[in-house]
């Protein structure tokens, strides 16, 4: 990439005549980032077919997802301290540690079936932020901070549970 936009900034191909259109093209911004990621997880699955008309399954998975940042661009994922990322390891905000599903179709006679989902899973975690200057750093407000020393993604959200069900018939 590099070597094509020296070559285009010199006018050695479609780049110039791109410029002389009036189109150009503009610099490349590319934002690093030092973060790390960690998922680990264990899953379960047991499947039976009790007849030919009946089939149950459930998945069970236990999991931990670890990150210094989640890194989506908002003033809560700004690091306490830039130069030291591992302040702010924490769960990461997709961290969900139990996750459980158990779905079954029985088919009737005539073509007519009924299949069900349900699914239960850990709720979401999230930071505590106060909307004022917490760490006497000299900030308008505008950024939110933690309280005290407490970390990233410490709360959770109430767990989520859904079922699901449906009735149909083929033709």
């Amino acid at each position: 990439i590099a070597a094509k936009l020296n070559a285009e900034r010199a006018g050695n191909d479609r780049g110039h005549a791109e410029r002389a259109q009036g189109v150009g093209y503009r610099e490349l911004f590319i934002q690093g980032s030092g973060d790390q990621s960690f998922y680990d997880a264990l899953q379960f699955v047991l499947a039976k077919r009790f007849s030919r008309r009946f089939s149950l399954q459930a998945n069970y998975t236990y999991s931990h997802s670890i990150s210094d940042s989640d890194n989506f661009r908002t003033f809560s994922s700004m690091h306490l301290d830039p130069t030291n990322y591992l302040l702010d390891r924490s769960n990461s905000s997709q961290n969900t540690p139990h996750n459980f599903t158990l779905f079954g179709i029985y088919e009737f006679p005539l073509g007519i079936r009924f299949s069900g989902i349900f699914t239960a899973f850990s709720g979401l975690p999230y930071t505590g932020l106060v909307g004022f200057d917490a760490g006497g750093y000299g900030n308008d407000g505008s950024l939110v901070e933690r309280p005290g020393l407490l970390g990233r993604n410490t709360f959770a959200n109430p767990r989520t549970v859904n079922l699901d069900s449906s009735l149909s018939k083929a033709f």
